[in-house]
């Protein structure tokens, strides 16, 4: 009788002798990693006057638990899907199974780092992202939709290594909990549905709920030749979503000789526009390498001639020029302090135009925006609570890369559109 892998070994043993001849009960004990069964094997009785009469063999075999709940197993995946998540295909079926047969709940125990993933029922696709855990996954298909969100892998470039992944628990209903186990996440090209095992290709970028990927050595990211990014506006804002891969450095949005949003030597996050009256900062002690997605806005506003920098929404920092004293004949008011850009600086994001080293930015941009305009407090807020692409007419709104339409170069690798109406 083979019950499965692992030793038998002599539990412990009952010998005497009867009618002159050894008797033997033994038990035997199965091992895996933990002790889960006993087998008892019994001789039969004997009664009989001599040995020619008496009954040899095993009497009785004898299976006896040693667990009063096997917990239940979670199983590892590898998942294979394409990039375009669009009608539910990338669809995770989660699979669990319990000796005893029972129910099982699923939990989700953590989430996905270079995309989401959304609750989704046997006939409901898409219900609810996911935001937080654990979260119970219902049955009775106990599914899940997962949505990639940039344009390069986490692992090795040729694919070998998954995309993504998550994991998940599950509970019978005697509350015994399986060990975590981990979906591992392959993404394809989109239209390339032939990958069945890694090394998966590079998934492509072109689809709905994309962020551009900047890789900290070489990536760099163009805003075009617009005359409208060329001249010093009359007031700026610098709007970006982003997610840091690494250590804290690089830019997210620059313009030599006229503005920078990224961070400072000191590893804070921070601002600088130039001014006629010279270069105005606000800068942040923190990082914000957490590797999670966050929102920044810097916003100059001549009349004050106030730098303001809001991170996630929120007011992070401050900082304004020094000004001179006031003429008499302006009864106490400052004059304005105008931007001063280089008309001959090209706006870039990820990188800084001379390809510094230092500027290099190791992680995701998205919504990628530059305004004439500073945005008050309320304006900022909204923004970063969007939840659609801005449709480009926006009153302001100098150039806008949602990052959502891109397109593979032959040569100059990865395209994306300016949205605004002035392109």
């Amino acid at each position: 009788m083979v019950l499965g892998e692992g030793a038998m070994a002599p539990y412990d043993q009952d010998s005497h002798r009867m009618g002159g001849l050894p008797m033997t009960t033994s038990h035997y004990m199965f091992t895996y990693t933990l002790d889960t069964m006993r087998v008892v094997l019994s001789t039969p009785k004997m009664e009989a006057e001599t040995p020619e009469a008496m009954d040899w063999g095993v009497a009785m075999v004898e299976v006896v638990s040693l667990v009063a709940n096997f917990a239940p197993v979670a199983e590892d995946m590898q998942v294979f899907m394409p990039a375009d998540p669009s009608g539910g295909v990338n669809t995770i079926e989660l699979r669990g199974h319990d000796d005893e047969c029972g129910e099982l709940e699923y939990t989700l125990t953590s989430l996905p780092t270079e995309g989401k993933v959304f609750l989704c029922s046997c006939e409901n696709i898409w219900t609810k992202p996911v935001l937080e855990v654990p979260q119970s996954v219902a049955g009775p298909c106990h599914r899940l939709v997962y949505q990639p969100q940039a344009n390069m892998p986490a692992g090795d470039a040729d694919g070998s290594k998954p995309f993504d992944h998550l994991t998940y628990t599950v509970t019978d209903a005697a509350g015994a909990a399986s060990a975590p186990a981990t979906v591992s996440l392959y993404v394809m090209p989109s239209g390339d549905d032939t990958c069945e095992a890694p090394p998966c290709s590079v998934p492509s970028a072109g689809k709905p709920g994309l962020a551009l990927a900047f890789d900290g050595e070489s990536s760099i990211l163009t805003l075009g030749d617009a005359e409208a990014l060329k001249v010093a506006p009359p007031a700026l804002s610098l709007e970006s979503w982003f997610k840091l891969k690494g250590a804290a450095g690089g830019v997210l949005l620059a313009k030599a000789g006229s503005y920078r949003l990224g961070w400072t030597r000191l590893s804070g996050l921070g601002c600088e526009v130039m001014t006629t009256l010279g270069m105005v900062g606000a800068a942040t002690p923190l990082a914000y390498d957490d590797h999670m997605w966050h929102h920044a806005a810097c916003t100059y506003h001549p009349g004050s001639a106030t730098v303001s920098l809001y991170v996630d929404g929120h007011l992070a920092a401050t900082g304004t020029a020094d000004r001179p004293a006031p003429p008499a004949s302006n009864y106490g008011a400052f004059d304005p302090v105008p931007l001063h850009f280089d008309a001959h600086a090209v706006a870039t994001a990820g990188a800084t135009a001379s390809l510094d080293g230092d500027g290099f930015f190791f992680g995701y941009l998205d919504e990628v925006r530059v305004w004439a305009v500073a945005l008050t407090a309320h304006e900022v807020m909204a923004n970063m609570m969007l939840t659609e692409e801005m449709t480009g007419l926006e009153k302001g709104l100098l150039c806008y890369y949602p990052m959502n339409d891109m397109a593979e170069g032959y040569s100059a690798g990865t395209f994306v559109w300016d949205k605004s109406a002035t392109m």
